[in-house]
C-alpha cells in the first residue's frame, strides 16, 4: 500500500472513532436535556419517565412534581459529560425564572440502548461541587 492509501485509511478510522465517541457522549446529554426541558415546561410525566425504575422507587411522583413546581427553570446548558462504561455524569448550569444561576449534576445508567436517570442535584451548591 502507498502512503497516500494508508493515510486515507487512517483518517477514515479516526473519523469513525470520533463519530462513535460523540454519539456515546450525546446520548446521556440528550436524556438530561429532555428531562430539563420537561421540567421547564412542567411536563411531569415526560420528566418522570426518564428516571430509572430504581430512582422512581425512592422518588415518588408527588415529590418530583414538588421539585418541578418549586424550582422554576428558565434555561439550561450542559457543560461537562463523563461516560464510563454503562454510567454517565452530566453537569451544567440552569438559570431560574428569577434569574438565579444554579448548577446541576445528573447521574445516568445505560440499560441496553437506553440511558435513564438514577440521580440528580439541581441546586446552588451543585454549581461549585467538585467531581466525586
Amino acid at each position: 500500500m502507498t502512503r497516500k492509501t494508508l493515510a486515507i485509511i487512517g483518517l477514515i478510522t479516526l473519523a469513525i472513532g470520533t463519530l462513535s465517541c460523540c454519539a456515546m457522549l450525546n446520548a446521556p446529554k440528550k436524556v438530561v436535556n429532555e428531562h430539563l426541558k420537561a421540567w421547564a415546561d412542567k411536563d411531569y410525566e415526560t420528566g418522570y419517565a426518564l428516571h430509572a425504575p430504581t430512582m422512581n422507587k425512592t422518588l415518588p411522583p408527588e415529590e418530583f412534581k414538588y421539585h418541578v413546581d418549586n424550582i422554576r427553570i428558565k434555561s439550561f446548558k450542559a457543560t461537562s459529560i463523563n461516560v464510563s462504561g454503562t454510567s454517565a455524569k452530566v453537569k451544567g448550569t440552569v438559570v431560574l425564572e428569577n434569574e438565579e444561576k444554579w448548577g446541576f449534576r445528573y447521574t445516568l445508567i445505560q440499560r441496553g440502548d437506553e440511558w435513564r436517570i438514577i440521580g440528580y442535584d439541581i441546586s446552588p451548591g451543585a454549581l461549585f461541587e467538585e467531581e466525586d
